[in-house]
């Protein structure tokens, strides 16, 4: 079987393109693989060919789809001879050197032949491999990877926010990617990050979420695989994250953007008994930026807990105080989200003897806070 190529139409998708710094000088970029390419006219034996491409810090080409055939022809089109590929017959099958898939309707038309090494035909109306032997003298088709990811270690001990983004946002980013992205917080923090917007072809590109730096199946946090656009929320539990950024090898968009924060993760205050005050951090002076503290009220079984909010000053939507009907933080328990300057006075009594508040604060204004006086009530 072989392959039939619509030549013009193919040339026209996966042109090769010099892209700035993405590849070595001499080297051409092709979008649709994000790989670079090199051409040497220079014959080789199969062999030297190989040991060629590693010393220009690459690989002998291997073929793994029908786009990539047409970029290799295109970036070798002004070759008269036929050059290697990184294409062999092991024995009992023909591979790809790079141990990816090899398919057989790469030949050309009436091959392979008894030859046990490949080379790439570029006739207009019979484009694919031929079989020649190995002690032959051809050009080379060389190719390594771009530096299309801009993935990297992200944040520090001492910085609190920043921004990630997709390769070449706000264009569209490039096919064949696996970007990696870590992102570092202060100790005794965690992390939260927001994609907004974000746009990938549904289900075969997408971004993967990780607790910690590993990309384990256990730490997953969540995944992004379809174009939405909805602005979307994932928070760690630890001070670090992964990011994870696969393409295939069609469609592409315009990508993603991502904005994180670290945010302090302060030991819980515990009150028991029959009263006490519970107030901000800080207070009467403004409290901490990026912080977020949980207060753990109980009393007695069979009492209730009343709860009397004297003085409150937060800043509008962004600092907030919640408060659960429970022990925990269970989203079915919220009572209250309090935010703003015209909330005092406020109280509230508890159904059962457990009251939790949780004060969350961002990283722009600080103000003096709340404070908040509690006791037991009968049931």
């Amino acid at each position: 079987m072989r392959i039939a190529f619509a030549a013009v139409a193919f040339v026209l998708f996966a042109l090769p393109q010099a892209q700035g710094d993405l590849c070595p000088k001499g080297w051409t970029f092709s979008n649709t693989t994000s790989n670079c390419y090199l051409f040497s006219p220079n014959a080789y034996t199969f062999s030297d060919a190989e040991s060629f491409c590693e010393s220009q810090g690459g690989t002998l080409s291997s073929v793994r789809t029908s786009y990539e055939l047409t970029v290799l022809a295109n970036v070798s089109s002004n070759s008269l001879m036929q050059p290697w590929v990184g294409v062999q017959y092991n024995g009992s099958q023909w591979v790809n050197l790079d141990g990816t898939s090899f398919f057989s309707f790469y030949w050309a038309s009436g091959q392979p032949k008894m030859n046990t090494c490949a080379a790439l035909k570029t006739v207009k109306n019979d484009l694919g491999l031929v079989s020649i032997p190995c002690y032959s003298v051809q050009p080379v088709l060389c190719k390594q990877l771009a530096s299309v990811c801009n993935g990297g270690n992200y944040g520090g001990f001492r910085v609190r926010n920043g921004t990630v983004n997709s390769p070449n946002y706000p264009n569209y980013y490039y096919n064949n990617l696996d970007c990696y992205y870590s992102i570092q917080g202060p100790n005794n923090s965690y992390l939260s990050i927001t994609f907004d917007p974000y746009f990938v072809e549904d289900t075969f590109d997408y971004v993967k979420i990780y607790e910690g730096f590993s990309n384990n199946t256990a730490n997953l946090i969540g995944t992004i695989n379809h174009m939405n656009g909805t602005k979307k929320t994932f928070e760690t539990f630890s001070n670090q994250m992964l990011l994870y950024f696969h393409t295939d090898t069609t469609a592409v968009r315009a990508g993603w953007q991502a904005k994180w924060t670290s945010w302090s993760l302060l030991p819980s205050i515990n009150q028991t008994g029959d009263g006490g005050t519970l107030t901000s951090v800080n207070y009467p002076s403004n409290y901490n930026p990026l912080s977020e503290q949980a207060y753990f009220i109980s009393t007695f079984p069979g009492f209730k807990i009343r709860a009397v909010i004297s003085a409150f000053n937060t800043e509008s939507n962004y600092d907030y105080l919640q408060v659960f009907a429970s022990n925990s933080f269970a989203p079915s328990t919220l009572v209250a989200s309090l935010n703003g300057t015209s909330v005092a006075p406020w109280s509230y009594v508890s159904p059962s003897n457990f009251l939790t508040l949780r004060f969350i604060t961002d990283g722009s204004i600080e103000y003096t806070g709340w404070k908040l006086d509690w006791a037991v009530v009968e049931s």
